[in-house]
């Protein structure tokens, strides 16, 4: 039970989102344990007229013959909602951001006393939800009634008080449809799922990359990666990239899967039920997004679902089969030097319980592993951008010699790699 007496609410209206140079409009501030506000608008100072008009209802009229805010009224303040003796909750750190900048700006002594909570901070997410993880749509996901369109500082104040009392200790998890789908779900929109993380839950390492925070969570070792390169195979121009979706990559991975004759292993069945101990809380649904079905062709080709997609796929697999007549020297390289000879399983599933992860290697045996990056042809072999797979690296080669394939424009290469724990 949260004890509301230790807490004070803080909202921001602004006029952007740069606290150097764009105007703090308004301040509300909510002590949820008396229901007191303080409400109180700013005069425009860096910039001539209000942009924000649309969001926040907050017209240059309404700013017109406000006072700034002084030292002895951020005193008052402070002491009659006890700012500098319980916790400030906020969404987001935008509202911190301003306050320090305000108060620096006029002189205004006493931020350094303040303590903040941000929310957000018990959330899980990617950071590529498009502007979807908002208060607003928070709010409407679990029920929570008083969202508006136009906002104001006071009623966002009760509605971060009630996002807060909902989310409590509780940590929230945030995935993208494609990643965990409730059953019936429309693939064709896209939406963020929410979930309350549980502990039982084992977290697919591919996450830690697009989920940071499971980083922290986890409290994982520190690893460093040495690359060595143990081929390289250069393509001729016919084989150049097409770049017009991510089918392109998972593709050219798929041709790789058929020609090495690997044994795909099948593991949905532990991953739903796996998935089943998260609880799902709500979801965010945004705008309709085109999504390229295929089904998969024995000769490593694919075929489009749906008809508006057969000059897309058409594309790719122009470029699977020039690739398929160029890539037997690094086929024969995986076979023979990673994988002597051996059957080699495609998506074998490795859990790791040390730090509860779960990975799914693109090929392996027990001579080795061997994951395949081809869909990063922009980037090609560029050490930087390959570390943020490491723990992925790391989880799935459980042990053995592990490798990393990566297609860039014009070639295809293979790495050795080896770790470092620190």
């Amino acid at each position: 039970m949260i004890d509301s007496s230790k807490f004070v609410v803080l909202d921001v209206e602004t006029n952007g989102l740069s606290s150097e140079r764009d105007d703090l409009l308004s301040i509300s501030i909510y002590k949820p344990d008396t229901n007191e506000f303080y409400d109180r608008f700013l005069p425009l100072e860096l910039q001539s007229s209000v942009l924000t008009t649309e969001i926040n209802g907050i017209t240059k009229k309404m700013l017109k013959d406000k006072k700034l805010l002084t030292q002895d009224e951020f005193n008052e303040v402070c002491e009659q909602f006890e700012l500098k003796s319980r916790t400030i909750l906020t969404y987001g750190d935008l509202d911190k951001r301003f306050i320090k900048r305000y108060l620096a700006r006029h002189k205004i002594k006493g931020f350094d006393e303040l303590s903040f909570r941000n929310i957000k901070d018990n959330i899980i997410s990617t950071a590529y939800t498009n502007g979807l993880l908002t208060k607003d749509n928070l709010c409407i996901a679990f029920g929570i009634q008083g969202v508006k369109d136009v906002h104001s500082g006071h009623n966002d104040c009760i509605l971060e008080w009630e996002l807060f009392k909902f989310i409590d200790e509780r940590l929230l998890f945030v995935s993208y449809t494609n990643e965990f789908c409730p059953e019936g779900v429309n693939h064709r929109r896209e939406s963020w799922y929410i979930y309350e993380f549980s502990n039982d839950y084992i977290v697919p390492v591919s996450f830690l990359h697009t989920h940071p925070k499971f980083k922290k969570i986890l409290k994982l070792p520190e690893i460093d990666i040495e690359y060595e390169e143990a081929f390289r195979l250069e393509f001729s121009k016919k084989c150049s990239p097409v770049y017009a979706y991510q089918p392109a990559g998972v593709a050219s991975e798929y041709l790789i899967t058929t020609m090495l004759s690997a044994n795909r292993i099948d593991s949905r069945e532990f991953l739903y039920k796996n998935k089943k101990k998260l609880n799902y809380l709500g979801s965010i649904l945004a705008e309709e997004v085109e999504t390229v079905y295929y089904t998969e062709n024995s000769d490593g080709t694919i075929s489009a679902v749906d008809k508006e997609h057969e000059k897309h796929v058409e594309a790719i697999n122009k470029q699977t089969l020039a690739i398929k007549e160029e890539i037997g020297p690094i086929v024969d390289f995986i076979k023979k030097e990673i994988f002597k000879g051996n059957q080699i399983l495609s998506q074998e599933l490795i859990i790791n319980n040390d730090y509860n992860l779960l990975g799914l290697c693109d090929f392996s045996n027990n001579y080795g592993c061997l994951e395949c990056k081809w869909h990063l042809y922009n980037y090609g072999f560029n050490k930087r951008y390959l570390d943020e797979f490491k723990y992925q690296l790391y989880i799935t080669s459980n042990g053995r010699p592990t490798y990393i394939m990566v297609g860039g424009e014009n070639d295809v290469v293979i790495q050795r790699v080896k770790f470092n724990i620190k």
